[in-house]
């Protein structure tokens, strides 16, 4: 999520495809930032599939026009972004509300 709010998916090594084609990430996820709010609001046009490192496989899509990315890379409303693939499974904490006191 950082790396989409910070425009860096290409220095983390992500690589973005619509369907089995590589796609270009600017054309198919759109960001907005809210430097006031330290917030990046984040339009995503479609399911994508996500590349990482050559080797972990993904997909995000998400269920509402807009989404937004606060400065620690936490995104809302946290069930409305879907993963699937490695980012599934490693990201086990997000189901847990965002002021859960453990």
């Amino acid at each position: 999520m950082r790396a989409i709010a910070n425009k860096r998916l290409r220095q983390e090594k992500f690589k973005i495809f619509k369907g089995k084609y590589q796609a270009e990430p600017s054309i198919h996820i759109k960001t907005f930032k809210n430097d006031s709010l330290n917030i990046t609001e984040v339009n995503l046009s479609q399911k994508l599939n996500i590349l990482w490192k050559g080797r972990r496989q993904s997909a995000i899509e998400s269920e509402v026009d807009r989404f937004i990315i606060d400065a620690y890379g936490n995104h809302s409303p946290i069930d409305k972004v879907l993963f699937g693939g490695f980012m599934a499974n490693q990201r086990i904490g997000d189901v847990l509300p965002l002021d859960c006191g453990l």
